[in-house]
């Protein structure tokens, strides 16, 4: 809380804002907020405005081409039981009496919870997906080169032992080969198994 009675705080105040803080000061209240002021001088202008606007409408509806005392009056009471009086309870009855005669908007029948409108619910996707139609397409036309003939893709793991540091490191391959490949490859393994058992025949003969 700060005390806007220094000099400088004064200097800054309009001629209605120092009538305001004459006001407080012979109230006796001394220590308020420097926002105070300004609320105060919102409230008097509003107020103002709108007790002249209606007894300048009192007057016109009198006849009268200026307004007077009376008219004032009147609007001051008028606005004081607008503003600073609640309504009875009778009167809020009857008030709710006739909105309740207004009758609801039918719902539709519908299985599933009732949820208001979509964009009160947090139900739409909150992020992006992404195109992929041109990688997939791309995709294709790699796979389509890269196995043509119907070649299938095959993943190779070897093992190799390293007697000297006793490691054993694995090494994984990919790639394709026809099935004509196997067998060839497996007749040629199968070869040189009948040339390695005949040349050691031969060895065993010479021996």
């Amino acid at each position: 809380m700060s005390n806007p009675s220094s000099t400088d705080e004064q200097n800054r105040l309009p001629k209605d804002g120092i009538v305001v803080q004459t006001m407080l000061q012979e109230m006796g209240i001394t220590n308020f907020e420097p926002k105070l002021i300004p609320m105060v001088l919102d409230f008097m202008h509003q107020y103002t405005t709108d007790v002249l606007e209606e007894a300048k409408l009192y007057s016109i509806h009198a006849g009268r081409k200026q307004v007077e005392l009376e008219d004032i009056k009147l609007a001051c009471q008028n606005w004081a039981e607008e503003h600073s009086t609640m309504p009875s309870k009778d009167t809020l009855t009857e008030l709710g009496k006739n909105k309740n005669r207004n009758s609801l908007p039918p719902i539709r029948n519908f299985s599933g919870p009732r949820l208001p409108a979509d964009r009160f619910c947090l139900l739409a996707p909150n992020y992006k997906l992404k195109d992929t139609s041109n990688e997939h397409s791309t995709n294709q036309t790699t796979q389509q080169h890269g196995t043509s003939n119907n070649q299938p893709s095959t993943t190779f793991i070897t093992d190799h032992y390293n007697p000297v540091t006793g490691t054993i490191t694995t090494t994984t391959a990919c790639g394709s080969f026809a099935s004509h490949d196997l067998f060839s490859s497996s007749n040629s393994n199968t070869n040189k198994r009948k040339m390695n058992e005949s040349d050691d025949e031969d060895d065993n003969y010479d021996t």
